[in-house]
C-alpha cells in the first residue's frame, strides 16, 4: 500500500508540473513581454503571457533587479519580494490599452 501511495504522489506531482509548464513567472519577464495580473492589491500575482492573450494587461517597458522607482507618470509598477531579502525585481509597465 505504501508503494502505491508513493507512486500516486509522484504521478500527482508530474501532472501538476505538466499542467503548469506553460505558465511563465513574472520573475522571468523582460522588456517587450506582456503581463497578466491577478488582483489589485499588494498580494497580486503576475505572469508572462502572449501579447495576443485576452488576459494580457501590460507590456514590460523596463526590468530592474532589486528595488527601483518607475516613472509613475509613464508606467505602472510591479515588484516581487521575498522575506527577508527584500525586493527581487521591479517591472515598469505600460497598459496595453495605451499602446
Amino acid at each position: 500500500m505504501r508503494g502505491i501511495a508513493i507512486v500516486g504522489g509522484v504521478i500527482a506531482l508530474g501532472l501538476g508540473w505538466w499542467i503548469s509548464r506553460d505558465t511563465v513567472s513574472a520573475s522571468e519577464a523582460k522588456a517587450g513581454d506582456c503581463i497578466a495580473q491577478q488582483g489589485e492589491s499588494t498580494r497580486s500575482k503576475a505572469e508572462v503571457v502572449d501579447c495576443d492573450d485576452t488576459k494580457a494587461a501590460y507590456k514590460v517597458a523596463e526590468r530592474h533587479d532589486g528595488a527601483h522607482d518607475c516613472d509613475r507618470e509613464r508606467y505602472a509598477q510591479y515588484q516581487e519580494s521575498r522575506r527577508p531579502t527584500g525586493v527581487k525585481f521591479t517591472l515598469c509597465m505600460t497598459p496595453l490599452s495605451q499602446e
